[in-house]
């Protein structure tokens, strides 16, 4: 079918189409759209609509399409281009990844205890735990000042611990626990300042409880996988992904943690490198005493946590040159199903050798006699390469692959658990807000008796799923879908399918009618759908990306729709 035939005379219908993951302007789609059904582009006029407050662009065009509607929903969810708000993005996804870890599931989900418990430790322990030790530092550091500026360094410390606990407990759980530890400096500070006990001390205490607070956490975790793995609710794939939200907020916690102890051992010793000499003593020696080999726990955890990153770097590597093979030769499997494989075989790894560094980590705890690599590195020696971890991940948020981490980011905004029964407690969940963007146009055009086509790729198809599944409109006359994660991610991997999200809001889903699932061999987001009466239409080889202005695609389209 030649591309500059559109759909038959009759009937002239309105699309409505949906985009996937990343930040198109808004607009953009109505280009690529108008390139995929016309060679050069087809011809119109823009005509913006606006439905309470909210901008859909729309291309009124005359050629068996009456006008192409654009339902954008880039800026829900999405931080905006400053630093603050790029951070509060990263607390964000931590915050969602935690809930979702012990989200309450159907009955053949059940709630994972060890789950809570890990997240109960990590949000009253981990997160605030690392102040003591630092706040020593910078007393340690400034000794020879005076009690003034020891006083001004712990009331600094105390405000900005405040600070964070204010902006932390809008995401409910314990949190709150951030009052304790600025509680806890305040009283250090009074005495140190009154000299009631000494900075030595101190230090010696608040280091002890800093370990002890990554060793609870560090066991929480370990129970939380060992549970998921054995837990036979879950299938093989669902066990792994879930093992790998659990692992992913303690690996970038740690991350954050190595980052702020070479930033902060850095500015002592430009400041004094004499009193950073004496307190990286009193520190090995109150780690030696706790029995907790710094070098070797620091690096080798660094170590795993690159080593995911270096995992998927190498997963995208080979479907590249996979996909690429494909494309002149059949494949027995496809290039989007072996990723997907190689990246839950990636996770499971991780997991298995993080379970094996604890068991070794709690032998050389209840050791002395242990002979470790390292264990020559000054503390800043340790921290510098252990921040290091850090760069494989660069390649996740500049390069191309910076799609699949979208793509997991839009996911987990969109299943994430409401927020507690609480006002105050911010809702991190984005599905009611995109469902209604796209219900509130199609009910608008619904009003002017036109026929409907709601067109929807990656993301943007389970959003069109879950709209119309939970709200049937006679007037929605086909949903197609394109390179969809429906199946593939979110029922496979997560457990969480259309039926079950309608459930937890407290709809009936019911499935639409006339639709058509639309994918590539190369897809590695999208595949069939895995339910009856959808009609899978294989595009061929090919990537993620480019549905929209891919000529075959929407030759596809149109067979389908006559």
């Amino acid at each position: 079918m030649s591309r500059h035939r559109s759909l038959s005379p009759t009937p002239r219908r309105t699309f409505i189409v949906v985009h996937g993951v990343g930040d198109p302007d808004p607009g953009h789609l109505l280009r690529n759209v108008s390139i995929g059904m016309h060679e050069g582009g087809a011809s119109g006029i823009r005509s913006d609509l606006v439905i309470d407050g909210i901008l859909y662009p729309r291309l009124i065009v005359d050629d068996g399409v009456t006008s192409i509607i654009e339902a954008n929903w880039s800026d829900i969810a999405k931080p905006r281009r400053s630093a603050l708000s790029v951070l509060d993005y990263l607390v964000r996804i931590i915050a969602a990844l935690l809930r979702f870890a012990h989200k309450p599931q159907p009955a053949r989900f059940p709630l994972s205890g060890p789950s809570a418990i890990y997240r109960f430790c990590f949000e009253a322990f981990l997160v605030f735990s690392i102040y003591g030790p630092l706040v020593g530092l910078a007393w340690k550091t400034s000794e020879q000042l005076g009690a003034r500026v020891i006083g001004a360094i712990g009331i600094g410390f105390v405000t900005t611990l405040c600070c964070l606990t204010v902006y932390l407990k809008k995401f409910g759980g314990v949190l709150w626990a951030g009052w304790i530890w600025a509680s806890l400096i305040g009283l250090a500070t009074l005495g140190v300042v009154t000299k009631y006990i000494s900075i030595n001390d101190t230090l010696l205490f608040a280091t002890s409880v800093y370990v002890g607070s990554q060793g609870v956490t560090g066991l929480a975790l370990f129970f939380a996988l060992a549970h998921t793995c054995i837990n036979k609710s879950f299938t093989w794939d669902q066990r792994v992904a879930r093992m790998g939200l659990l692992i992913l907020p303690f690996f970038v916690i740690s991350a954050i943690g190595a980052l702020l102890w070479a930033t902060a051992i850095f500015s002592s010793r430009i400041l004094s490198d004499n009193q950073y000499q004496v307190w990286q003593i009193i520190y090995t020696d109150s780690l030696e005493t706790l029995n907790y080999p710094l070098a070797f726990v620091e690096l080798t955890f660094a170590t795993l946590v690159a080593f995911l990153a270096v995992g998927f770097l190498l997963v995208g590597s080979i479907y590249w040159f996979v996909s690429r093979k494909s494309a002149q030769e059949p494949r027995p499997r496809s290039p989007g199903q072996l990723a997907r494989r190689l990246a839950l075989w990636i996770i499971a790894g991780c997991a298995a050798v993080y379970a094996t560094l604890v068991v070794v980590y709690s032998f050389v705890a209840y050791s002395s006699d242990c002979r470790l690599p390292w264990q020559g590195l000054s503390v800043w020696e340790v921290y510098s390469w252990s921040s290091m971890r850090f760069l494989p991940y660069l390649f996740f948020f500049i390069g191309p692959l910076s799609i699949a981490t979208a793509v997991i980011v839009d996911i987990l905004f969109y299943i994430v658990p409401k927020s507690e029964d609480s006002e105050s407690v911010v809702d991190l969940s984005a599905g009611r807000m995109v469902r209604h963007r796209l219900l509130q146009v199609i009910r608008h055009q619904a009003e002017r008796g036109e026929q409907i086509v709601v067109v929807a790729h990656s993301q943007g198809s389970v959003i069109a799923i879950d709209a119309l599944g939970r709200d049937n409109n006679a007037s929605v006359t086909a949903l197609i879908t394109a390179g969809s994660p429906a199946y593939s991610l979110y029922d496979r991997c997560l457990g969480s399918t259309a039926e079950s999200r309608a459930i937890d809001d407290g709809y009936a889903f019911e499935s639409p009618p006339n639709w058509a699932n639309v994918w590539r061999e190369g897809d590695y987001i999208g595949d069939v759908q895995g339910r009856s009466g959808v009609r899978e239409i294989d595009l061929g080889p090919g990537g993620h990306i480019n549905y929209w202005s891919d000529g075959g695609f929407w030759e596809k389209v149109w067979a389908f729709l006559e």
